[in-house]
């Protein structure tokens, strides 16, 4: 029993709820790295304590009593981590590592997913579906590679986040198909439409500083949710805050879940070959095997993923930036590992490129779902904005697809529609006025692209693109999200046949 009585003289009648929700902390989270760090602020005991005042783990303050209660600070450190919580919206949870209910944690992990798994058996009662899709095609869960350990006190990683969300359906007799290691985000919503999956679980925190993990979710569709799903999951939390079993001693089961996924990975590079590539034979016979592509992953997963995407593709290997090819939490070189910051995130490639006479730049974020793309010429880099990339994309895929469609292939005939979100270029509403295609305007983020790609498919459309400035793109329908690895090998082939040409990739941004 943690002693608290001193504690609960200080803390105002208002404020009790804090109290409580950390006793309750305490009694369930299993993490014993998480768990001390609100029992030492609950007893007084002398305490080191990181990343739990809004700092994102950069601070660290030692809070020392030898009174039989907390000192001020330890109210406050309480306060921020125990009134309220993360808020579940349609991007799912982004926020710290560490302890308390607004950051994340085990805890608030395994609570994340009892919420989601009771809404997903509420919605499948209400359909009567019960035993065919949640029981019978399970969900689709996927990391990264953060971890906090190297940074915080705290042992807590995006790989134990999925392996206790999978424990959660596990303990529930729900299918799990988990990565075995380190994805690229793409490959969850892509597997999820392929096995018709309840959801799609992928835990990651994209481009964010290495302080940050998340929770995204993709709806059986493969597209990111939107209202009302995410107010409800919040709803269904709120109402399985309390652990269902001992979870913590359930996570060795998790080992033993024995769902395959490098099928999938290996389906997902043939679509990208039988979907997106223009010219597979023209690729591999192509006479420009020189270094014309440095890449780089930005110290996250994309690197073996876009190495297999070149190659379904038959493209010459790219050369990468070996600082930052291997995963590392700790983003060595990048405070902010964002390629769309520019020089200060591509310095390294720049570097590299120039070393081996390398054109053009690739650079995915660390989750690999958006792509950065810079050019050398006259001289100086440049890089190119997502507006112009998604423009350049847009012509790319036309010019594709009306081929394809004079060629007589299994799309011919269906109308070719392209979406982009308000935030963007209105270059292709233009475009699709000449051309006659159609083109639509979408709230800001792709989950609103990614379910009205599928209501367009669902009415004979043929979607080619969806794209937002932030560098986001997705090309045909492999997944219905941005997707940085696809994206990656077509403006790799694209370079190809330009440079067939002579010409670089800003010819096609002026016409």
């Amino acid at each position: 029993m943690i002693k608290t009585t001193g504690l609960a003289r200080r803390f105002s009648s208002s404020q009790s709820a804090v109290l409580r929700a950390a006793e309750n902390y305490v009694k369930w989270d299993w993490n014993a790295t998480t768990r001390s760090a609100v029992s030492n602020l609950l007893t007084g005991d002398s305490a080191t304590i990181q990343g739990i005042e809004g700092d994102g783990g950069g601070k660290q303050a030692t809070r020392a009593n030898n009174d039989d209660s907390p000192n001020n600070n330890n109210i406050s450190s309480l306060n921020a981590m125990f009134t309220g919580r993360l808020k579940f919206g349609t991007a799912g949870l982004r926020a710290p590592f560490g302890p308390g209910y607004n950051c994340m944690n085990e805890l608030t992990v395994l609570q994340t997913a009892q919420g989601l798994l009771s809404y997903l058996k509420e919605i499948e009662k209400e359909n009567n579906t019960l035993t065919t899709t949640l029981l019978q095609q399970g969900v689709v869960i996927g990391y990264d590679h953060r971890c906090s350990s190297s940074f915080t006190p705290y042992e807590l990683s995006s790989k134990q986040f999925a392996h206790v969300s999978a424990a959660v359906f596990a303990s529930q007799n729900v299918p799990v198909y988990l990565f075995p290691d380190f994805v690229a985000t793409p490959l969850v919503p892509f597997t999820t439409t392929k096995i018709k999956a309840a959801c799609g679980i992928m835990v990651t925190a994209s481009h964010n500083p290495k302080e940050d993990t998340g929770y995204k979710l993709y709806w059986g569709n493969g597209a990111q949710i939107i209202p009302p799903h995410d107010a409800n999951i919040s709803r269904h939390i709120f109402e399985n805050l309390e652990p269902w079993e001992a979870w913590g001693e359930g996570l060795a089961a998790v080992q033993n879940i024995s769902r395959p996924t490098g099928e999938f990975e290996g389906e997902y590079f043939d679509s990208l070959r039988t979907s997106l590539c223009s010219d597979f034979e023209g690729n591999k016979r192509g006479e420009h095997k020189e270094h014309n592509i440095t890449y780089t992953a930005m110290h996250g997963v994309g690197h073996s993923f876009a190495k297999r995407s070149f190659e379904a593709f038959g493209l010459s290997e790219f050369v990468s930036v070996p600082e930052q090819q291997e995963p590392d939490p700790a983003f060595s070189t990048v405070a902010f590992p964002n390629p769309e910051e520019g020089e200060g995130a591509l310095r390294l490639a720049m570097e590299q490129a120039d070393r081996v006479g390398s054109r053009v730049i690739l650079a995915n974020d660390p989750d690999a779902d958006r792509l950065a793309v810079c050019e050398k010429v006259g001289g100086e880099w440049r890089l190119f904005t997502g507006n112009e990339i998604g423009n350049v994309l847009g012509h790319w895929m036309f010019k594709k697809n009306v081929k394809e469609n004079a060629q007589g292939g299994e799309i011919k005939n269906k109308p070719i529609a392209m979406l982009a979100s308000t935030v963007s270029s209105k270059f292709l509403s233009a475009v699709a006025t000449k051309e006659g295609f159609l083109f639509e305007e979408t709230l800001t983020g792709f989950k609103w692209m990614g379910n009205r790609s599928e209501e367009l498919r669902n009415q004979g459309y043929n979607v080619v693109l969806a794209y937002e400035e932030a560098i986001g793109y997705c090309c045909g329908d492999v997944v219905k999200d941005k997707d940085g690895v696809s994206a990656a090998a077509i403006v790799a082939e694209m370079v190809v046949k330009l440079r067939e040409g002579g010409g670089p990739l800003q010819v096609i941004c002026k016409s």
